[in-house]
């Protein structure tokens, strides 16, 4: 990762709704880098080096339920999941409109692709 620079997490930006200005300045921006890369899947040990803390105090953060850590990790979850959310969305709907096109063609050998498709999704859904 060689040490990532700030501008590379966009997401720091806004505030965290449940931190109440617990943790100000310098400190502040080292716990968002946390929180972010932690987010992003990345592991303790990589987190530390990033950072400049001690896995044990990293963990120390963790530990507090209402910590800032902890709210800013909540916090870019739910962004992404929003994200996904909607990327998946448009997936869904994008195929559902190829399907659409596909069972109005006039070649049977396309209705009967399309027809194959659906069933296969729906006997992989349920």
């Amino acid at each position: 990762m060689d040490n990532l620079p700030d501008s590379n997490l966009p997401l720091l930006a806004s505030p965290s709704p449940d931190s109440n200005d617990r943790v100000k300045g310098r400190v502040k921006t080292k716990h968002k880098k946390v929180a972010f890369l932690l987010a992003m899947g990345y592991p303790v040990s990589i987190v530390a080096k990033e950072t400049g803390l001690s896995e044990s105090r990293i963990y120390h953060l963790l530990s507090d339920t209402y910590s800032f850590v902890n709210s800013e990790i909540n916090r870019i979850l739910n962004e992404n999941l929003r994200t996904h959310d909607l990327i998946l969305g448009n997936l869904y709907f994008e195929a559902l409109h190829h399907l659409d096109k596909m069972l109005e063609s006039s070649d049977m050998k396309e209705r009967d692709e399309a027809i194959d498709h659906i069933i296969n999704v729906l006997t992989t859904r349920s």
